[in-house]
């Protein structure tokens, strides 16, 4: 679905209405023509989204499945395989964050965005947001079907109050009887440690030691978890029979969960992988919560996201939101580590003057 600024998803009459059979059916068929990352194909993740996936609007509208794919876009193999099961693409999207696809006789529409966008958490947010809140199914009738900036954000917030930290659940449950450490990081660390939910997270990233990586394997393929391995700006499948070895990530994948497996030097302390030199002691490094979930320290995550937030650098808006919301509530001590590493990374960085 479209915020205001790329149009609104119009309601418009459909041939049928969602079966769930019939989605399932061709949501197989996709798996099976473009494959699954897992295996070798560019399928992520696929789901059905908009309106007609929310049983409770009842409306006629075309069937959306949303896929995230690598690479993106699709090459000309996997292109054959959507002409070959009758789909068309849809004018407007070349080259934007979207490629679209139509199939005119089974009314459904693909939305393919890029593994890893921004854009797959916003079609699932507004899904969600639509099958769980009366009031989010009036708000979306009475606007005639449009997704509107002001809704995407009450999305949102719906979101971080409905699922708190259920997420995590299925990580922690991965990881229940693994003999080594592992920890969560990233955004969801940052919010483990305020005890609150800021924000949605379009992923979960989970350190774990390099040394592991044979334990981390096994356990997880036991578990019947598939795994890829990005390198050198590709994914490849890491089944148990490969000999390829991860650099720095491993995403591990099963049904419809996800997480991002980060590779870090952490027995005795902890070692910036982007600076070796720079390191922090295991007992500040690596905290819990009073619920037993593991997570990296605040300052440790904030030196990673000050990467996106330099001047002249790539910037993301959630990691400065993220600095923003963390810095109350860091000790004397964190922010000090924390100046200390960015005057050593990055001299110039705007967050030095604010610690």
């Amino acid at each position: 679905m479209d915020a205001e600024a790329g149009g609104v998803h119009a309601v418009l009459k459909s041939r049928h209405s969602m079966d769930s059979a019939f989605v399932d059916r061709e949501v197989g068929g996709l798996r099976y023509h473009l494959g699954t990352l897992t295996t070798g194909g560019v399928i992520e993740q696929i789901a059905p989204v908009g309106p007609a996936s929310v049983p409770e609007l009842n409306l006629t509208s075309p069937i959306d499945l949303a896929l995230t794919v690598w690479p993106f876009p699709l090459e000309p193999l996997p292109l054959n395989a959507l002409t070959k099961r009758g789909y068309k693409p849809v004018e407007g999207f070349e080259g934007g964050p979207e490629q679209r696809f139509l199939n005119a006789d089974k009314d459904i529409r693909l939305l393919i965005v890029e593994a890893g966008s921004d854009l797959w958490t916003r079609y699932v947010v507004v899904r969600d947001f639509l099958r769980n809140s009366v009031d989010a199914r009036a708000a979306f009738l009475g606007a005639q079907g449009a997704v509107t900036t002001t809704f995407l954000a009450d999305a949102e917030h719906w979101w971080t109050d409905f699922y708190g930290f259920s997420p995590l659940e299925t990580v922690s449950e991965a990881f229940r009887g693994f003999t080594h450490s592992w920890l969560f990081s990233s955004g969801w660390a940052l919010d483990l440690f305020l005890g609150r939910v800021t924000r949605v997270h379009h992923d979960i990233d989970v350190v774990v030691p390099r040394t592991a990586v044979p334990a981390v394997r096994a356990h997880l393929n036991a578990l019947g978890w598939q795994l890829v391995l990005p390198l050198d700006g590709r994914l490849e499948p890491w089944p148990p029979e490969s000999p390829l070895t991860p650099d720095i990530q491993i995403h591990a994948h099963r049904g419809g969960s996800m997480m991002d497996l980060l590779l870090t030097e952490m027995d005795a302390e902890w070692t910036y992988r982007r600076e070796p030199s720079i390191t922090c002691p295991a007992q500040q490094a690596f905290l819990q919560t009073e619920s037993g979930l593991p997570l990296l320290a605040p300052e440790l995550v904030l030196l990673f996201k000050s990467k996106n937030t330099s001047v002249g650098k790539y910037e993301r808006p959630q990691d400065e939101d993220d600095f923003r919301a963390v810095l109350p509530h860091l000790t004397a001590k964190q922010k000090n580590w924390l100046r200390g590493a960015l005057e050593r990374t990055d001299p110039t960085h705007g967050w030095l003057e604010r610690l």
